[in-house]
């Protein structure tokens, strides 16, 4: 399969995210994720070259993996999802032209302007809480019951209120709640 010339941009988020930078980094930053669209994954020097120097404020947007290599999650995620849908649309039309219905459908990408999360578990209002984040406050050893009493707490708190992730507000009322169970297991 050739590569995806392209990823989804959600604008709003961008403008929300590098609210505070300045134009210069906002610059470099866009820079960084069209490398790492190109690349998979950017090295410490790709960083530097565009960075010039260490920027706290731009490489805050960047995880690191085990090698010491820097990516963006979300543009990894949306990547990965376009990628799925990709292959799920392949696999789809040749099952037409054998005459049968495929069963590798993915859903579309995008529903009205919502990020379609095949593995959710919660939906809020504008946030999802996933398995494998449900998981990980179960690996933590909290009960699903005391989860589920949290996320139901956090969906009739105040209902506008925008958190930023869903799963840190639920671990931090859990910490508060419950008090501190467990130490996570970082994985990548």
């Amino acid at each position: 399969m050739a590569k995806d010339p392209a990823f989804l941009f959600y604008s709003n988020d961008f403008l929300s995210g590098t609210f505070t930078m300045t134009d210069e980094q906002v610059g470099k930053y866009i820079r960084l994720l069209c490398i790492q669209h190109q690349k998979g994954i950017l090295t410490k020097k790709d960083m530097l070259n565009i960075c010039k120097t260490y920027d706290e404020d731009i490489f805050c947007k960047f995880s690191q993996d085990d090698n010491g290599n820097y990516f963006n999650i979300r543009l990894k995620e949306e990547f990965e999802k376009r990628r799925a849908y990709s292959e799920s649309r392949s696999k789809n039309r040749k099952s037409i032209k054998k005459k049968k219905v495929s069963k590798s459908y993915v859903q579309h990408m995008e529903n009205e302007n919502e990020n379609v999360i095949i593995n959710e578990y919660r939906k809020f209002k504008h946030l999802i809480i996933t398995k494998e984040e449900n998981q990980k406050l179960l690996n933590l050893k909290y009960t699903q019951k005391e989860i589920d009493s949290i996320y139901d707490s956090i969906e009739n708190y105040k209902q506008n209120t925008k958190y930023v992730s869903l799963y840190l507000t639920a671990l931090k009322w859990l910490k508060k709640e419950y008090g501190e169970k467990g130490k996570p297991k970082l994985s990548m």
